[in-house]
């Protein structure tokens, strides 16, 4: 199977297979990683990737405890991924975020910076879930409007998250008052699932950032796996 540009794909092939298939065909030169913890993503020979987080590896010792059996990566960029922050404007070949999109509290933000920092027909690789295939009693959770992100984009780094968390912990079963608002204060160590998408949400979002926000990137490919949605972006 090969991939060209305008093909909107939608597949029940092994994840692997496109997923791996997508890296092949798009990810090329230098660029970021952004979230990889302790489990980067495997990309060709010859590519070059500097890892991005809001966290270094001594913090996320104390953070991600379950996570430090496996060892995390070297944390080449500290700093917040919703403005790029540390990262030279068109500097970039490819950003890879891999599980990572949907806990970012202002996707539109990152989306106007990640064009910033992309060279020109730089590539935007991302993985989701579909809101649809989430775990337990979240995937009953009402899909993230525009409206909402946009929202969310006027207001800066200044957003309020407490009603995602209180969002996510309700459609995780907790429905107590108190237990709600204190497991709210305990859960803002820990990065939940901000935004949630369908498919079909996810690329009616990128068509509206397009036109409404501005025209920065090509929606290239966006392969709907079942539990998992692949995408790639190119800047125009």
């Amino acid at each position: 199977m090969t991939i060209a540009d305008g093909i909107l794909y939608y597949g029940n092939e092994d994840f692997n297979t496109i997923f791996y298939l997508l890296l092949n065909n798009f990810i090329q030169g230098s660029g970021i990683e952004i979230g990889a913890i302790h489990h980067p993503t495997i990309v060709p020979d010859g590519v070059t990737v500097t890892y991005m987080d809001l966290f270094n590896e001594e913090e996320m010792e104390s953070i991600a405890v379950e996570k430090s059996k496996y060892g995390f990566v070297h944390v080449d960029i500290k700093g917040n991924a919703n403005i790029m922050e540390g990262v030279n404007d068109t500097s970039q070949d490819f950003l890879i975020l891999n599980n990572v999109f949907e806990h970012l509290r202002n996707p539109l933000l990152f989306l106007k910076n990640a064009a910033r920092v992309l060279k020109k027909e730089g590539i935007l690789y991302l993985v989701i879930p579909d809101l649809r295939y989430c775990p337990g009693g979240e995937k009953e959770r009402p899909e993230t409007t525009f409206e909402h992100l946009f929202e969310d984009l006027e207001a800066g780094l200044d957003t309020n998250d407490e009603p995602h968390y209180r969002e996510s912990l309700i459609y995780s079963g907790v429905s107590e008052p108190e237990k709600l608002e204190d497991l709210i204060e305990r859960s803002k160590k820990n990065e939940i699932h901000f935004h949630l998408w369908t498919h079909e949400g996810f690329i009616d979002m990128i068509t509206r950032f397009k036109k409404e926000i501005e025209d920065s990137f090509e929606l290239v490919v966006s392969a709907n796996l079942g539990a998992a949605i692949v995408s790639i972006l190119k800047k125009v």
